[in-house]
């Protein structure tokens, strides 16, 4: 207790010295707790964007649809839509399960031609499902409405808007090939390439109709609550599912592509969160070896009146620990601001973005922050501040008292 409060005093007694240090260690725990965050924000954005645009967190499938998807084997649908749907939507933990049907189609207005994935979706349960309706730039979503939704891209390069007829061409599920006319109701913009280039959406009755598949549907989309996890929703979804011929599967199985990028990238993110715990490392370890060095002629003067090694060195090492715990704090108070905002309000990443982005990063990037974080980047702050100062100590502890005092000016 008395080295620590020795130590205590020593800190206070030269203040320019340990403001310095505080202001290394706290910018230190500051720069790893928001690093980590950052990194973790990168994954937890791409697949979160994702899931909201796209695959929902669970889906149910015919397994016999998946093998021959390429084909689009529309005999391996889904019947029963709406009896399923509100069978899966009263399970505990699942917000919402909404139906869709996926297939190729051929849109065609004033001689131009584009061939397109079309998804038919429920436009009430679509708008609880994913951000659709939030995406859309030009005249409204489908509630209410039969036609279209395209995307802006898409539209430009048939030259159509908001109101314009287009011709609709797919193959039924007899494998006929069956064309209707449907108006444009909306131009949606998702600023995600594959999406606003290659999609159309289409009322799922309008759809149903069209491809004579009555109540059917490819498949259905699955949305939980949160703090739901994906594991004990898709045992609930599979559960519910027994005695059917129908199979649940996790969103990763609909995004592999997306997926395997993102874990591509992981390793450039490690050697960034090694970088940086290195220099922080690298910068605490040099200001108490520097420190140390710098107060010889103090230490030798210490020696010379008495003071055993032992009582040195538990000395500096007390002054260790007291600025490894103020640093700690105050590199807590830095980070809790920009914690707070980019995990709240997010950075506009939209003007940096190329157009080209192949996933769906969205406009805005939040950071994602766990409390663990704080101590994490803590712990390793307070640990290698008192390890920096073992060996220089022990170096001190040692000195020759004559030598020093004559050496060192």
């Amino acid at each position: 207790m008395y080295l620590m409060w020795l130590g205590y005093r020593n800190v206070l007694r030269n203040r320019r010295r340990s403001i310095l240090m505080l202001l290394g260690l706290s910018i230190g725990t500051a720069l790893l707790i928001f690093g980590m965050g950052w990194v973790r924000g990168y994954f937890t954005t791409v697949y979160r964007n994702i899931i909201d645009f796209d695959t929902g967190h669970i889906q149910v499938y015919h397994p016999d649809f998946l093998e021959e998807e390429v084909r689009t084997p529309l005999e391996y649908s889904i019947e029963d839509y709406r009896g399923w749907r509100a069978r899966l939507a009263s399970l505990p933990g699942v917000a919402v399960a909404a139906g869709r049907i996926e297939v190729p189609a051929r849109l065609s207005w004033r001689g131009r031609q584009v061939y397109v994935r079309l998804r038919g979706i429920d436009p009430p349960e679509e708008a609880r499902l994913t951000t659709i309706e939030g995406a859309v730039v030009e005249g409204a979503f489908l509630v209410g409405r039969s036609g279209l939704l395209l995307g802006k891209e898409l539209a430009d390069r048939l030259g159509v808007g908001v109101g314009d007829p287009i011709a609709v061409r797919v193959m039924d599920r007899y494998g006929v090939e069956n064309v209707d006319v449907f108006p444009v109701q909306g131009l949606f913009s998702f600023g995600y390439p594959v999406m606003d280039r290659n999609m159309a959406f289409m009322d799922l009755e309008s759809l149903q109709r069209l491809l004579d598949m009555g109540d059917g549907v490819t498949h259905l989309v699955i949305r939980l609550e949160p703090p739901l996890p994906v594991e004990k929703g898709l045992l609930l979804v599979s559960s519910a599912l027994e005695g059917s011929p129908y199979r649940a599967y996790r969103w990763e199985e609909f995004a592999k592509a997306l997926v395997a990028a993102v874990q591509a990238d992981s390793g450039s993110f490690v050697v960034f969160l090694a970088i940086l715990f290195i220099l922080t490392g690298a910068n605490i370890l040099n200001s108490f070896s520097m420190s140390v060095y710098e107060r010889t002629r103090e230490f030798a003067t210490l020696r010379a009146m008495g003071m055993r090694r032992a009582t040195l060195r538990g000395m500096i090492l007390s002054e260790a620990s007291v600025l490894a715990v103020g640093g700690t704090i105050l590199g807590w108070i830095l980070s809790a601001g920009a914690v707070w905002y980019l995990s709240t309000q997010g950075l506009d990443v939209s003007k940096y973005l190329p157009s080209d982005l192949p996933m769906p990063f969205g406009t805005r990037f939040y950071g994602d922050y766990r409390w663990y974080d704080f101590l994490i980047a803590g712990g390793f702050t307070s640990l290698l501040s008192w390890v920096a100062a073992v060996l220089p100590s022990r170096r001190a502890s040692r000195l020759v008292i004559a030598e020093a005092l004559r050496e060192v000016r």
